[in-house]
């Protein structure tokens, strides 16, 4: 018998499961690992009070702690949360460390005592073996793999505005479109797909993304979104993922990439501190030399930082895009540096002015920017 919450309810016995679901305390998880290890290596585990997890030794990784290096089993387990999870233990079966996720920059990470200035190696080791997983199973997905394709009799939608261009044809090769319209001819050697009746159009692009998962490389591609700008995200996980799919280890779309920063306060997110004006510069630096095409502004950010912030990306090649910080306005945002502002709500504060928001709470404050983005009059002078 099973309560959950205060519903009762029967189950049949099975012989073998555990007990866990969700987003379970990490022991639960070290013990969910020890329990697959003494019962079979089972390819599938059943979870009570439902589901079933797939759990998988990926091999071995080798971390440095107090000087010594020390080898830890890495896991992935797939079935238990949203998306992949990657855990590592050490030889006495203790967790060592989880890089967990979920749908929008909710990563979690547990790490044991002692192993902190290893976090960064797990969180980017988690996406390169995340990416290597997909890799191995789109290995084994129907599809085409010759070096010229032809897509031929479908109506094209080119993005030039010409309108739909019918029966046309679309050569591709070694990945890349080199010619499209009615008048292309087919190369010889080519493998032709026959797609009359369908329309085929340019790639999508997912112009403001955090990208949580590396599940959602190859869910893009069957979108059709071939480029997504990510706008903020934990630098070891993301820049690994976009390498892997760079360096064809892994499916996924064109990555481009801002770098966030946020300042010390209650609401802080990330690690990325610019409380100094040289932390400002550093980080810049950082994620320009990481080949970042912008600098991602948050929400506690103050304003000198952010001019610093604003001029040496600017000085670099990149742009800076992000929220407006708490005690700032849009006005002094652009007048700082900032090139784009993420979020109609801060747009909404200036063009309902002089409305000032009645709290301080930056929860509350969101709410209050929500309702006042209907009565928005794009007509009128403040707009």
């Amino acid at each position: 018998r099973v309560r959950d919450r205060m519903v009762w309810k029967e189950l049949a016995p099975v012989k073998q499961f555990f007990t866990i679901a969700g987003y379970a305390p990490a022991t639960m998880q070290m013990l969910l690992v020890r329990y697959w290890a003494t019962h079979g290596n089972p390819t599938e585990l059943l979870t009570f009070p439902g589901g079933k997890v797939k759990i998988e030794l990926r091999g071995q990784d080798v971390v440095r702690v107090s000087g010594k290096e020390e080898h830890l089993d890495r896991y992935m387990i797939e079935g238990l949360i949203w998306g992949r999870e990657t855990l590592w233990l050490d030889t006495n079966h203790r967790l060592v460390a989880v890089v967990t996720l979920d749908a929008e920059f909710d990563h979690f990470e547990a790490i044991r005592e002692g192993y902190e200035d290893s976090l960064g190696t797990f969180v980017g080791r988690a996406g390169v073996d995340g990416m290597a997983a997909l890799s191995e199973f789109s290995s084994a997905v129907s599809g085409s793999r010759a070096e010229t394709l032809a897509l031929v009799g479908g109506n094209l939608v080119d993005g030039t505005g010409t309108g739909v261009q019918p029966n046309s044809t679309i050569v591709i090769r070694r990945g890349r479109i080199v010619a499209a319209g009615a008048k292309v001819k087919v190369p010889r050697h080519a493998q032709v797909i026959d797609v009359r009746g369908k329309t085929i159009l340019p790639g999508l692009w997912d112009m403001h993304a955090h990208f949580e998962q590396v599940e959602w490389g190859p869910i893009y591609l069957a979108a059709g979104v071939t480029t997504v700008r990510d706008c903020g995200n934990e630098f070891e996980f993301i820049t690994a993922v976009r390498d892997a799919i760079a360096g064809n280890h892994g499916l996924g779309p064109r990555l481009l990439l801002a770098g966030i920063v946020d300042g010390t306060s209650p609401y802080a997110i990330g690690v990325q501190r610019v409380d100094t004006a040289e932390q400002a510069l550093r980080w810049t630096d950082r994620y320009h030399d990481a080949e970042f095409q912008q600098m991602k502004i948050y929400s506690s950010v103050k304003l000198e930082e952010l001019k610093v912030v604003a001029a040496e990306a600017h000085r670099l090649g990149m742009t800076v895009t992000g929220h407006v910080p708490e005690g700032l306005d849009a006005y002094q945002a652009v007048e700082a540096g900032q090139d784009q502002i993420n979020h109609i709500g801060y747009v909404a504060d200036i063009m309902h002015a002089p409305v000032a928001l009645k709290t301080t709470d930056v929860a509350s404050g969101s709410r209050e920017r929500e309702k006042l983005i209907p009565a928005i009059d794009l007509n009128s002078q403040e707009a």
